[in-house]
């Protein structure tokens, strides 16, 4: 049932899910970003939001994410897809690795003193890790939604493997800390 949030102009597909139902002209501003923050809470995986493209078969998928600080985003990869993401507010490690799961790279991601801005053009496995209370960023990808597009490392854990992903997080955690001092 989806169940509308006229004074925002959203209608939700799920308790992540929202879409901004306009045709002509979709906006973002505070109330969204408050709505936003609202509701990660009552999220399973708390991660919220919304999507400005119409339909999940439009061409161009526009969404303003937040990821709380306690969220597990899987490592994975996109095949024929681009991804992009604008930062807006807080801070994440964003991590590339190898396929076997070495890291290759750890970007901070902060709109103080880090990147703002990042373009994936090829399948490279990635995640984040959130740093601030919420990060919230603008990702723009190619449609249509096609989930055997994506692929998730078979090194990471599951996201319905509680336990697993608390600990793969810590010893992720500790990994990029000490790729980060090695680096200087």
């Amino acid at each position: 049932m989806l169940k509308k949030y006229k004074k925002l102009n959203l209608v939700k597909h799920n308790n992540s899910v929202y879409h901004q139902m306009s045709e002509s002209l979709s906006i973002f501003n505070i109330d969204y970003l408050n709505f936003l923050k609202s509701r990660v809470y009552s999220t399973k995986n708390k991660r919220v939001r919304i999507c400005f493209h119409l339909t999940e078969k439009d061409r161009l998928h526009e969404m303003i994410i937040l990821l709380h600080k306690n969220t597990y985003i899987r490592p994975h990869r996109h095949f024929k897809k681009t991804e992009s993401l604008h930062v807006i507010e807080g801070e994440a490690d964003m991590i590339f690795f190898n396929n076997y799961g070495k890291i290759i790279s750890v970007n901070k991601l902060s709109r103080k003193n880090g990147l703002i801005y990042y373009r994936i053009n090829k399948p490279i496995f990635h995640t984040f890790l959130v740093k601030s209370k919420f990060f919230i960023f603008h990702e723009t990808t190619s449609g249509p939604l096609k989930f055997k597009k994506t692929e998730y490392a078979d090194w990471s854990p599951k996201e319905s493997k509680k336990i697993l992903v608390k600990i793969f997080k810590g010893q992720l955690k500790n990994k990029v800390d000490f790729f980060k001092k090695n680096l200087l």
